[in-house]
């Protein structure tokens, strides 16, 4: 395992690159950091999420700011990554989360059961698409409330009417 400091510094710089007008760069930005440090990674993030990342294809899906400010939410990442006692583990939350908001298109449907968040489009290994809300973890699908499935990733432009 490298050493955190020159983990931290180099995704303080992959976060500064993300700006809302320059969503694919800001992108590939985080993902070529993924990658420069995966072996650190695969000690605590999900494996399939870890190679889904290393793997993105940006132009595959549709980033959009969905009302989000990635360029203020990126400082508020950088400066918790620039605390002291940030550890691999916390990095890669930071970066996992914001990839997934990125990546992740978010409908206009609010949660039936939480009324806090907006659904997001998601599918599963075989490609079924589910929506799902990432504040209380509630799953639908076609409509129909479902036990959250496992191994999610965002959805592809082309599955999107």
């Amino acid at each position: 395992m490298r050493d955190v400091t020159i983990m931290k510094q180099l995704c303080v710089e992959a976060l500064s690159e993300l700006k809302d007008e320059q969503l694919a760069e800001g992108l590939e930005g985080l993902k070529r950091f993924v990658n420069l440090f995966k072996n650190d990674f695969k000690s605590c993030a999900d494996a399939y999420f870890l190679e889904f990342v290393g793997q993105l294809d940006v132009n595959l899906y549709k980033l959009d700011s969905s009302g989000n400010n990635f360029r203020e939410l990126s400082k508020t990442y950088i400066k918790r990554v620039n605390q002291t006692n940030v550890d691999t583990e916390t990095i890669w939350e930071i970066v996992s989360s914001l990839i997934w908001e990125l990546c992740a298109f978010c409908t206009d449907e609010i949660c039936p059961q939480c009324k806090s968040d907006n659904l997001k489009e998601v599918q599963n290994l075989d490609s079924e698409i589910y929506e799902v809300c990432d504040t209380c973890f509630y799953a639908e699908s076609n409509g129909i409330a479902v036990l959250m499935p496992m191994e999610l990733l965002p959805v592809l432009k082309r599955h999107r009417f």
